[in-house]
This record gives structure tokens, sequence and C-alpha cells, in this order.
């Protein structure tokens, strides 16, 4: 076992020339180091423990597969994932051995890691090496920061900022390559319309989110005031977090086409005819949303036809929406949040469902 002790300092003591204070030789009596091994306390330990929070949201994987600890997880004051002593030796597969209270070892082959609660330095093989953030006792549970801990020991964490979640990686395990984001300009030959999934050079619309469907539609008719109107109701949903069992009301979210909000005058279809009207575009947002609504098992509540064809999706595949008329309307029906994501990526209208975890 490698006890941290005062000889491991290094601080010799010997008695001044005049008989008085004794004198450590990096010049401080004794009552001045006492003071700052008070404070070095107190920023190592007390304040970095007032800091801390627990996060229930967040996840830890290792080697792709779902790692669940005995005991809560924190972030120190300095946003560094603390894991507790014991399950960062479970999921390292360390043998765990406790000096004190205060104090662990880690062993395992011809590796030994000794720890200590506020003390920023670890023991490893016999040498001293930093070690930041210093281990916190919360609830006299001793933590250990998990990159820290994980890295000192040759393995590697990925933090998914999407997910919320380190993924963490055995020594030698390759890292998966995280899948290409969608180019600027689409790939020549697309169908007119198909779910991102299958069609190739969409596969990673939304390569950060957890996707239970996606969908696109082709912008057919690219005047400017059409795409604009698109983008605008694009950006309208995009984002929006549906809770289990809520009900979306396309028109509620996506709010009134007015000349205010930006909308432009474009074709729309009005009893079986052609006209320019405030808006026009907007239903191809909201049938491709449509599409991906189905696509992800969704309950609709609500949906309405054009009255007349429309080219850029497939026949009974479209949802007309009208401020204070025509509706779409759906469910969560799914047992946990998700998220609408929306946007115009070059001559294309993109919808899909995320499942927020």
């Amino acid at each position: 076992m490698h006890i941290f002790t005062e000889s491991a300092v290094n601080i010799r003591e010997h008695q001044s020339a005049e008989g008085g204070d004794i004198i450590y030789d990096r010049g401080f009596t004794r009552l001045s180091r006492l003071a700052g091994l008070t404070l070095m306390w107190l920023f190592l330990v007390v304040i970095p423990l007032q800091g801390a929070h627990p996060d229930e949201q967040v996840q830890i994987t290792f080697n792709e597969g779902l790692f669940l600890p005995q005991y809560p997880l924190y972030f120190n004051s300095e946003g560094r994932l603390m894991i507790a002593a014991e399950d960062a030796a479970r999921l390292l597969e360390y043998q765990l051995d406790w000096v004190d209270n205060n104090q662990i070892q880690l062993a395992c082959q011809d590796i030994s890691v000794s720890l200590r609660a506020g003390i920023p330095e670890a023991i490893y093989n016999y040498q001293i090496v930093i070690f930041s953030p210093a281990p916190l006792k919360i609830d006299d549970i001793l933590y250990l920061p998990l990159r820290s801990t994980a890295e000192l020991l040759d393995y590697t964490v990925v933090w998914d900022v999407a997910h919320h979640s380190a993924n963490v990686y055995s020594p030698g395990i390759p890292i998966p390559t995280p899948p290409e984001p969608l180019s600027s300009q689409a790939p020549a030959g697309l169908p007119t319309w198909g779910s991102c999934a299958t069609t190739p050079g969409l596969e990673n619309c939304w390569p950060e989110e957890t996707l239970l469907s996606s969908y696109y539609t082709t912008l057919l008719d690219r005047s400017a005031g059409r795409t604009k109107n698109v983008e605008l109701s694009c950006q309208a949903i995009n984002g929006l977090i549906i809770q289990p069992g809520q009900v979306v009301s396309f028109n509620q979210v996506s709010g009134p086409r007015t000349k205010e909000l930006g909308y432009q005058v474009a074709p729309i279809f009005v009893d079986r005819k052609v006209v320019p009207g405030r808006g026009g575009g907007v239903c191809q947002t909201s049938s491709t949303l449509y599409n991906s609504v189905l696509e992800a098992g969704l309950e609709v509540l609500e949906r309405h036809p054009h009255s007349l064809p429309v080219a850029y999706v497939a026949p009974g595949r479209d949802a007309t929406v009208s401020w204070g008329g025509a509706d779409l309307q759906f469910r969560n029906n799914q047992e946990v949040p998700v998220k609408i994501l929306a946007r115009v990526w070059d001559n294309y209208v993109l919808c899909a469902i995320a499942a927020v975890i």
C-alpha cells in the first residue's frame, strides 16, 4: 500500500540558530504551515464539494455497452464528471483496496495507483504524477474524476454532447469514427421524396441525434418567396421537445403566416385553384413532418389532404395546413420525450423525429 504522509512532501524541520520557533526549510513556521494546509484543504476539498451537484441524466457507456453505476454521478465545480471509487474500479476492472477512509489503491496486474481525497497528485507505480481534479468525499463516499482516472490507466473517454454521455473505451479498443455530417450539396439523382435513413447521402442528416425517423422532400418550386416560407416554418418547429403523451399542433407551434414574421406571398391551393397567398409553401414543411411522424409511429390525430395533387410527396402522404383552419396534430405515444428536427438543405426539406435521451 502507498500512503501519503508528511515525509512524502519532503519537508525537513530544524531549530533556528537563536533557539526560537521551529523553522521549515521552505521558510515557514509551524503556525504558518498549519494555516497553509488549512487553506489548501479549503481550496482542494471544501470549495469543490460545495460546487458539486448530482446529474441523473448523464450516462456512461463502456465499449459501446451501457454501464450502470451503483452511486449517483456528480459534476464538480469545474464541470468535471465524478464517479464513485467503487464504480470506477468496477468500470475499469481494477481491484479496489482501502488504505483508510480517504485513500484507495487501484491495482491490476503490474499497475498500482494510489489516490487520496483532496490531493491533486497520485502515486502511479511508485511515481508521483499530477492528478486533477483531486478526489472528493461526497456524503462520505470517495469520488474520482472519471476522465483523469480512466486516462491514467490508458483508457479513452469520449464525451458525447448530444447524448449527454461519457463513452469509455478499453486500451486497444478502436474508437468509432463519428459519421460525416451532410455536405453542403446533395448527391445527384436523388428521388423526389423518401426516408433519409435509406437514401444514400442522407443517412447522416443529423449525426448527433438518436433518430426514430427522418424524411425528405424536394423543393420543386424554388422561387425565393416560397423557399423563404419553408425555411421560416422549419425554423419555427425545429428543436421542439414533446413529452410523452403530449399533443402537438403544427399551426400552434409554427404560428401565423404573417408579413410581420417574414412570410412571403407564394402560390397556395384554394378551392381546387392555385392562387397567390401569404405563406405559400408551408404545407411542404407540414407534409414532410407528417411523413416523419408516420415513420416514427407517433399517433396522428388530425391531417388533411390538399384540394389538388402535390408533386413533392407520394399520393396520400401530404398534409395541408391553414392558420385558423386545417391543422396537423399528433401525439407522442412513446415512453420518452421526442424532438422535432427540421431544416432546408440544398434543394430539399428535411424533417426528423429524434429521441431525447
